[in-house]
C-alpha cells in the first residue's frame, strides 16, 4: 500500500463548494504516478501504462480545506494489465474509492506488453503508511509476487523468460 496526501485547494471546488467531480480522478492519478515513481524511481523508464477503465463510487464529497489520504493498492495482476484502487478517506471517514484498470505498454509506444515482473516486485513491496480501520490484512510481497507469477504463467499467452 501507498499512502498519498492532497489538500483540497479552492479552484478544486464548484458552486456546491465540494470538489468537482472530474478532480477526484486528477487527484487519483497524481497518487498513482507519486507512487510509481517513489517505488520504480530510477527504473521508471522501464515501465509505462496507459488508463484503460475507472469507475469511482463516492461516499462523502470532499470539502475546501480537507486534507484527504489515498491510498492505492494493486488488487489485481494480469498478463498486461492490472487494476489499481484508490481508498480516499477525510481523518478515517471513507470519502471516496476509485477503481482503474491500467495496461502496461511498452515505454514510448503505445502497444501493450506483459507488466515487467521487476516493477510489479517494486510496486507490491509494503510500506509502513497506517492502514484504514475494517480493511482486510494485505498481502505479503511475496505471496502477491507467486500468485501473480502463477497466474502469468499459466496463461495460453504468456511470454517465455518474463
Amino acid at each position: 500500500m501507498y499512502r498519498h496526501e492532497v489538500r483540497v485547494r479552492y479552484g478544486d471546488c464548484d458552486m456546491q463548494k465540494v470538489v468537482f467531480n472530474a478532480h477526484y480522478l486528477a487527484y487519483s492519478d497524481d497518487a498513482v504516478m507519486c507512487w510509481f515513481s517513489a517505488r520504480l524511481g530510477d527504473r521508471m523508464h522501464e515501465f509505462d501504462c496507459m488508463l484503460k477503465t475507472v469507475n469511482i463510487v463516492w461516499h462523502r464529497p470532499l470539502r475546501l480545506g480537507d486534507t484527504a489520504q489515498l491510498d492505492c493498492t494493486v488488487k489485481r495482476w494480469g498478463n498486461s494489465s492490472f487494476d489499481v484502487l484508490i481508498s480516499g478517506q477525510v481523518a478515517g471517514e471513507p470519502s471516496f474509492d476509485t477503481t482503474i484498470v491500467y495496461v502496461s505498454t511498452t515505454p514510448g509506444r503505445h502497444r501493450s506488453c506483459p507488466c515487467p515482473t521487476g516493477c510489479v516486485r517494486r510496486c507490491v513491496k509494503t510500506s509502513n503508511s497506517p492502514r484504514r480501520s475494517g480493511r482486510a490484512p494485505h498481502h505479503t510481497v511475496r505471496s502477491t509476487l507467486d500468485a501473480w507469477r502463477s497466474s502469468v504463467m499459466s496463461s495460453p499467452n504468456s511470454p517465455a523468460g518474463d
